[in-house]
Parts: C-alpha cells; structure tokens; sequence
C-alpha cells in the first residue's frame, strides 16, 4: 500500500507535469488507435481489390486502362501523397494500368481533356475546382456528343472542397482515407451514374461546365484568396476573412435572373440521341455481313415514349426578374439533397445573399461558409435551367 500512495503522493505534488503526461499520452494513443483502424481499412479494401486483380478477362480484351489527372497542388500540397496511398495500390492491385498526368497550371486539366484518347476512363484527382475544368475540356469537345460516353469521369476526392464527391459517396461515419478508398473502389467496381450538367455561356466566350455549384461575389473573391495565407495554418480560413473586412467591400452585383419551368421532355425540347451501339455499329461490322443480314441487337433499345406528341406549353417560357445582392449561389440537384424528389430531374437551387452587408456580419458569414454552414435568404427554383443572366460588372 504504501507504493500506491507514495505515487499518488509524487503526482499531486507534480500536478503541472503529471497533467500534461496525461494528455500527451492519451493523444498520443488515440492517433495510434487512428493510424491502426486506417491501416486494417485499408487490408480490407486491399484484399477486395486483389479479387478483381486474380479474376481473368477474355482473350480479345485488353486489361481496363484509366487516365489519372492529379493536381499535386490540392489539399495544400498533399495531393500526390494522398492519391499514391489510399488510391493507387488499389488500381494496381485490381490490374488496371493506369497512365498518370500532374498538372502544372491552372486550366491544364481542361486541354487535355481535349485531346485525351485511347483511354477506358478518366480519373480526376483533385478537387471540385480540377473536377470543373476537366468536365467542362470534355464537354467542349466538337465530339462531346460521343466522348460523354466514350470517356466516363471517375473521382479521386483530394482536394480543399470535394462537395459533389461526398454526396455521391459521403456517410456520417466516412473520413477523407475512407472517402478516398471508396471511391477508387467504385471505378475498380465499374459503378457509373448519369450526372446533371449545368452549362454557363456568358456575352463571350466559351460556355463553362459545372456538376455542383457556381458562385459569384464577395465570399467567393474571398474563397480564392485563402490559400494565400497558409502560413496561419488551421485558421488560414477565419484570417482571410479578416484581414478581407479590413478592405472597402464591394459594391452588390446587379442581375437579371431569368428561367424556365421545368420539362421532362415534349416535342418543343427534346432532341434524339443516339446510343453508344449505334454510334460504333460500323466498327464492329464484318465483311461477310454483306452476304449474311445482322440481327437485331439486344442493345439498341429505343425510347418507348414519342415526345413528338406530347405538348407542354409551359415549356421555353421564361419567367424573369431584377435582383440586387452581394453573392450568388446556384447549385444543382447532385449536390443539394432532397432536389430529385420534387419531379424534375434537373433542379437547381439557387441561394441569393443580401444587399447589404455589415463588417461584422460578413466574417462571421465567412467562418460558417468555412465550417460548411451556409445561412442566409434562399429562392429555391425547380427549374430545367437558368440562363440569359446579365451581370453588371462591379467598379
């Protein structure tokens, strides 16, 4: 007994000293606890990798081959180490050869996208910033009608802000190596899923691609500016905003919203489209095909329901209205939930600031948005698209 008391005695006495042990200690266990669970994780995924890698493929086909865009520059830098350990031994244990391109500057995703070829899918390892550009250099293409389906995106998750990609695989219980390794595993799976794509075209210029959101306005000038206080580390974020209110405030943005009800098709805006059969039946056609007729395939499956009758004369009929405001928000139904429940399968969302803001309001604005808590007066527009919007340029 009298160990126990003489070191109950010694750490009351050393209190200061005994505290931070404790604390030391405990951090110290719960970051091996971490690493240990993230280390088990990883076998798992690993060992349901490796099935896919020891299954066996058809003589005439070739192992799947994926194109990785990586922006080393994303999550401050550690995007290149992230993507070489949660991601790349899962590609390489499923027997996917894989072809990998850093980019270097900002836009470079959005060129190759342009010329890229003789590739099964595309990898985009970035953030939602790399994400856009490489959707918009696809859908830019003179072909884009037939390189959509040629060339399907997949989502490595390494960036800042990764919103569309956690709301195709984000669950309470997911961290960023979990998000990571679930979503190499659904190219390695082969998951796809039909997106929503807004299209921007301004007075000039090229028309820009976006899956989740655009915005325009005071927060967002702010938002490109933070990674420019990374020395402050964790509270980079609440300084940018900060040292921001210091400044004068820009004036608000003048703009006429004008858009149109949704559709889900009728003779006045549906368009045909081929299938990705019918697009390559001629490279899959054989000499004596000539001699012998082919048969119906069971792939050219075509749309049962004839648009061409049914009229909606709401359709193209444009609703607008002035509006003055400090930021501009518009995000499509992939990243707002509860959007594809309303009907309309191309529903956005649009979130309009105030007017007027004061100093304060709008740092304290800014740590929520950095928190992912966005607040203010929302207009919610179940629209098929929003378009012919001009805004005044600010002085």
């Amino acid at each position: 007994m009298s160990r126990p008391l003489k070191l109950i005695k010694t750490l009351g006495n050393h209190w200061k000293k005994s505290t931070l042990a404790i604390v030391v200690t405990g951090c110290g266990l719960n970051y091996g606890k971490n690493k240990l669970e993230i280390l088990s994780m990883m076998r798992a995924y690993c060992e349901e990798s490796q099935k896919f890698g020891d299954g066996t493929i058809p003589s005439r086909l070739k192992p799947r081959h994926v194109t990785v865009i990586l922006n080393p520059a994303a999550k401050d830098r550690k995007g290149t180490a992230l993507f070489e350990k949660y991601a790349a031994p899962l590609l390489h244990l499923a027997g996917i050869r894989v072809s990998l391109i850093k980019t270097e500057h900002e836009g470079q995703a959005k060129a190759l996208m342009d010329v890229m070829d003789n590739t099964d899918a595309v990898l985009v390892a970035g953030g939602d910033g790399t994400l856009l550009e490489a959707v918009t250099g696809l859908c830019r293409r003179s072909d884009s009608d037939v390189a959509v389906r040629r060339f399907p995106i997949g989502i490595i998750p390494i960036g800042r802000t990764n919103s569309f990609a956690k709301h195709l695989f984000w669950a309470s219980h997911l961290d960023d190596a979990k998000l990571l390794a679930e979503s190499t595993m659904a190219v390695i799976k082969g998951d796809t899923k039909a997106v929503n794509i807004v299209s921007i075209q301004g007075e000039s210029g090229k028309p820009v691609y976006a899956l989740s959101r655009l915005e325009c306005g005071i927060f967002r000038d702010v938002d490109a500016k933070i990674q420019k206080y990374w020395y402050w580390g964790p509270l980079k974020s609440k300084m940018a905003y900060i040292f921001a209110s210091f400044k004068n405030l820009e004036p608000p943005i003048e703009a006429r919203i004008s858009w149109a009800p949704p559709c889900d098709g009728c003779s006045t805006c549906y368009e045909s489209s081929l299938t990705l059969p019918e697009l390559y039946s001629s490279t899959s056609r054989r000499w004596w095909h000539s001699f012998i007729p082919r048969g119906p395939s069971k792939n050219n499956i075509k749309n049962e329901v004839d648009y061409s009758k049914i009229v909606n004369n709401d359709c193209g009929q444009w609703v607008s209205f002035d509006v003055s405001s400090t930021n501009f928000l518009v995000e499509t139904n992939n990243v707002v939930p509860g959007c594809k429940e309303q009907g309309s399968p191309c529903s956005l969302k649009l979130k309009i600031g105030p007017k007027e803001i004061r100093r304060t309001d709008f740092v304290l604005e800014g740590w929520r948005r950095s928190a992912d808590s966005n607040e203010g007066r929302e207009a919610e527009l179940s629209n098929r698209e929003i378009g012919r919007a001009s805004c005044r340029e600010r002085v």
